[in-house]
């Protein structure tokens, strides 16, 4: 019969839909289940997420804090470098003034030296022969002679016995100088014993 066909397909079509359902319910319980895990992972995920962003934050604070100060220490260090440069180079520059003024000072002595040496070379000869000072200087050269021994008096290199002995001998030259060629006195020789 035509109707309990359509009804046995009716049925079996029911049973079918039915079958169906509970494979997509069953899908569908999975799958909410997925979704209700996969939910609270990523609210833990998210909560997670916001602590790092305030950690990473007050990271940044302190990191900035940090960096001003260390970019203040470097100026410091910079201005500290920069100063000390300055200084190096003008302690340089004064070392150097004062090497020059040395060599100057040095040359000066070796001159004097070499012009007293060669004057008590002169003198010793001329007084081994027995003559004098005044023979032997004249002129110019005697003021040229008392500007040298003016010049190791005022250096002090010299003792204060030997500056009383210069003095005494250039007073005398001075002396003899004024006479103009008469002998000094006896006793201008006798202090330089």
């Amino acid at each position: 019969n035509p109707i309990s066909k359509v009804v046995e397909i009716l049925q079996s079509l029911k049973a079918k839909v039915i079958k169906e359902g509970e494979a997509e319910q069953s899908s569908f319980e999975k799958f909410g289940h997925f979704c209700k895990t996969e939910s609270q992972e990523k609210q833990f995920d998210i909560r997670d997420g916001e602590n790092q962003v305030e950690q990473l934050q007050a990271t940044i604070e302190k990191s900035s804090a940090r960096i001003e100060e260390l970019e203040s220490r470097i100026a410091h260090l910079a201005e500290s470098v920069t100063s000390d440069e300055n200084d190096l180079k003008r302690a340089k520059d004064i070392r150097k003034k004062e090497h020059d003024e040395y060599k100057d000072k040095a040359k000066a002595s070796m001159e004097i030296i070499d012009t007293l040496e060669r004057a008590i070379n002169t003198l010793g000869k001329v007084l081994k022969k027995g003559g004098s000072l005044v023979q032997v200087v004249k002129g110019n050269q005697l003021k040229e002679v008392t500007a040298v021994l003016s010049t190791l008096i005022d250096s002090a290199a010299l003792s204060s016995s030997d500056r009383a002995h210069l003095d005494a001998l250039m007073q005398a030259n001075d002396q003899a100088a004024d006479s103009m060629g008469q002998a000094p006195e006896a006793a201008a020789y006798e202090q330089h014993e």
